[in-house]
């Protein structure tokens, strides 16, 4: 099964992708710095001739990706997704075995999580497999705080052929596909004619055929202090990182749009005082999804704000001039504007009051 022959994985700060014939010199870069490959086994590359060597059997192979940092366009590592090596794994499921390397520029900065991430989210959620395993030396923490991080289990010792023909003791570890789907959000799903269905995707799976994932959006108005509230976006967020937007989120599987408003509200600025309003539905086929537009207001104050860790890390209050004005710059999420610009249009057609008074609120 070649897993990547047609495809590239996407995150935040990285493109996943197979490696090609051009990435020869950033290969080299990293794999000749000495501690990169030993903690995976293999020693540090002594010569261009020997990486060059190496290139060609991931290529030919097709099952080892080159992490590429998007904001240098830069190969900075690899992640090998193959047929397990190991005896420690489940008897009659078909799985994968994992192994990485981070270039050492790179380290502490979380890029090896966010990469496993999403290759645990193609591998289990996309190709539907049955687990994944992986292994590191014992004194591998960094390797072992990866593993960890994504929610694999402890599976037993297990003795590895070293790059110096010795054998080294590793912890092996183990995602099973049922554990993963136990902690993933379970998303409200639509038909084209915008009916609730009783049935859900996972947060990360691709959506097929005739349906649409249920998202809302709030429009979040002060009425105390006259102000509009738009947050920033985490920058190690997949879609839109670091852009301003105002809150919103998935419907959860079995939640009212109503509910589901109140709740990312909550969770993402820590307003419980806030009165909702629906105004309308929107649908964008580009994203599968059908947005449901809300309109809230407050009487918090403005200091109260309690950011989502994982999600947002700035908020601003704005008067309303300065609030449209706002969505019409490059800073904004685009696809958000998209929805709300219906409301923003006839509120600035009407006075504050008047529309209010016009969608039920006073």
């Amino acid at each position: 099964m070649e897993l990547f022959k047609k495809i590239t994985l996407h995150t935040a700060r990285l493109d996943l992708r197979l490696f090609n014939e051009n990435d020869l010199s950033d290969f080299y870069e990293y794999a000749r710095v000495e501690g990169v490959g030993e903690p995976a086994g293999w020693a540090h590359h002594k010569t261009i001739e020997e990486t060059k060597n190496i290139l060609k059997c991931f290529i030919e192979n097709k099952d080892t990706l080159a992490i590429v940092y998007k904001e240098n366009n830069k190969v900075i590592g690899s992640i090998g997704v193959t047929d397990p090596h190991t005896a420690n794994y489940p008897n009659g499921l078909i799985g994968k075995e994992i192994g990485f390397v981070l270039s050492k520029s790179y380290w502490n900065m979380g890029i090896m999580t966010e990469a496993i991430r999403e290759v645990i989210r193609y591998v289990l959620l996309d190709l539907k497999l049955d687990y994944i395993v992986g292994a590191c030396s014992k004194a591998n923490n960094k390797s072992k705080r990866v593993f960890e991080k994504n929610n694999f289990k402890y599976n037993g010792d297990l003795y590895f052929n070293n790059y110096n023909s010795t054998k080294i003791l590793t912890d092996s570890f183990i995602l099973l596909r049922n554990d993963y789907l136990e902690k993933c959000e379970k998303i409200q799903v639509y038909d084209y004619s915008f009916n609730k269905l009783n049935t859900f995707i996972y947060r990360g799976e691709m959506i097929k055929g005739r349906e649409l994932r249920g998202v809302v959006d709030v429009v979040i108005y002060n009425e105390k202090y006259d102000k509009y509230l738009v947050t920033r976006r985490d920058r190690n967020k997949d879609v839109y990182p670091n852009m301003l937007e105002t809150t919103g989120g998935a419907i959860t599987y079995g939640e009212t749009e109503i509910f589901s408003a109140k709740r990312e509200v909550e969770e993402e600025t820590g307003i419980t005082d806030i009165k909702l309003k629906f105004l309308y539905k929107y649908y964008m086929d580009n994203t599968k999804a059908l947005y449901f537009i809300f309109y809230g207001t407050t009487k918090c104050e403005l200091d109260s704000i309690k950011l989502q860790e994982g999600e947002t890390t700035e908020y601003k209050w704005l008067d309303f001039d300065n609030y449209y004005t706002l969505w019409h710059q490059s800073e904004v999420n685009p696809n958000q504007k998209v929805r709300i610009m219906k409301a923003l249009d006839e509120i600035k057609d009407k006075s504050i009051k008047c529309w209010q008074r016009y969608i039920g609120l006073i």
